[in-house]
C-alpha cells in the first residue's frame, strides 16, 4: 500500500502534439495555411464575373469548412488524442489486413 505511489500509469488520452489554436497543432495549422493559399489561388484565376466569383468564394468556404471539420472531429469521444483520419487510416488498414483462414483436416 505505501509503494503505490511510485506506481506509474500511463493515461490513455495523452497526445504527442501540442495545440497551439483551438485544438489545431502546428502541424494542423500548417496544412490549413497551404490549403487557404491554395483556395486563395483558385479565387484569384480568372473570370472575374462577379457570379464567377461569388460562386468561387462559396466553393472554397465550402471546402475549408469541411476540411476544418475533417481535422476537428474525434470519432471515439472517450479518447480525444485519436483524430478521425487516424481512425479512418487504422479502419483502412484492417480492411487490408492478411486475413487467416482455417480449413477443416481431412478425416483420417
Amino acid at each position: 500500500m505505501k509503494d503505490d505511489y511510485l506506481k506509474f500509469v500511463f493515461p490513455e488520452n495523452v497526445d504527442k502534439d501540442y495545440a497551439v489554436w483551438m485544438g489545431y497543432t502546428l502541424k494542423d495549422l500548417g496544412k490549413l495555411i497551404v490549403i487557404v493559399l491554395a483556395l486563395l489561388v483558385l479565387i484569384a484565376i480568372p473570370p472575374f464575373a462577379i457570379w464567377w466569383v461569388i460562386t468561387k468564394v462559396f466553393l472554397s468556404l465550402i471546402v475549408l469548412v469541411i476540411i476544418m471539420a475533417i481535422m476537428t472531429i474525434r470519432p471515439i469521444p472517450s479518447r480525444k488524442n485519436i483524430r478521425f483520419t487516424q481512425h479512418l487510416k487504422t479502419i483502412n488498414k484492417f480492411k487490408h489486413r492478411q486475413k487467416l483462414f482455417f480449413i477443416k483436416g481431412k478425416k483420417q
